[in-house]
């Protein structure tokens, strides 16, 4: 279908979104539709063919509203071979799929900030569990030991108060049995 042309025919073809919409239009016409009579017949909201349809085209209808438009104005598609179009898209065919050499990361290339930071916590917790793996028991007991004076110190405890709270803890956990007399 030419763009701009006033009357619709039935063996012009189209080969983009535009020609396709002129040609709705130019059926609407034949027919005598208006856009609020096709937004009714369709089931859609009044103004939205004229959104589709009209000059400016402020969206175009989806597959499902398409095939509604088609329906309404007694149309039906069919699809065809184009020579000029194969011609244009045979060389595109060889590569579709293949991946292209940008985006195969090569060895000295670049790693986004995104990559970076989900990888950082997985890192992070191998080489703990290799430094921990490494050290000796009395080691361990002594990262312990700092671990949990610099955790009091952080709450601002001396160092008779923690000697008091740890036997409270003990005597909680482990309460005294009293003899019976």
């Amino acid at each position: 279908m030419e763009a701009g042309r006033g009357s619709f025919d039935e063996r012009s073809g189209f080969t983009s979104a535009h020609e396709l919409l002129d040609g709705l239009r130019a059926r609407q016409a034949e027919i005598g539709l208006s856009n609020a009579a096709m937004a009714d017949l369709i089931g859609v909201n009044q103004g939205q063919v004229d959104d589709w349809l009209g000059p400016s085209r402020v969206k175009a209808p989806g597959l499902f509203y398409l095939m509604a438009l088609f329906d309404v104005l007694g149309l039906s598609g069919r699809l065809m071979v184009d020579a000029a179009k194969m011609e244009r898209m045979a060389p595109r065919w060889q590569d579709a799929g293949k991946r292209k050499l940008k985006a195969v990361r090569t060895v000295n290339s670049r790693v986004s900030q995104a990559m970076v930071k989900r990888a950082v916590p997985e890192v992070a917790r191998q080489m703990s569990r290799l430094r921990w793996d490494a050290t000796t028991p009395e080691e361990r007991s002594n990262q312990g030991r700092v671990a949990a004076r610099g955790r009091w110190d952080k709450d601002g405890m001396t160092t008779s108060e923690r000697s008091a709270h740890g036997r409270r803890l003990v005597r909680k956990r482990w309460p005294r049995k009293r003899k019976k007399r």
